[in-house]
């Protein structure tokens, strides 16, 4: 974890989001039509959930980029 002195500016730029429109764009892919705020935000809550692995994931991609 970075501690608020530790960080640079290159250190506060956002790596990904993942916006409304962009779940609304899956949704009118895969179901053919875009979400109700109900199942937005039960998506919300499946994908805060699915991101508890985020730091796992990204030693992975890290561990994948340094490969020699």
């Amino acid at each position: 974890m970075i501690m608020a002195g530790d960080v640079s500016e290159n250190q506060t730029k956002v790596m990904f989001q993942i916006l409304e429109a962009d779940v609304q764009e899956v949704a009118r892919h895969k179901v053919g039509r875009f979400l109700t705020d109900d199942e937005l935000h039960s998506v919300k809550k499946g994908v805060e959930g699915g991101l508890c692995l985020w730091e796992q994931v990204v030693r992975c991609a890290i561990e994948e980029a340094v490969k020699p």
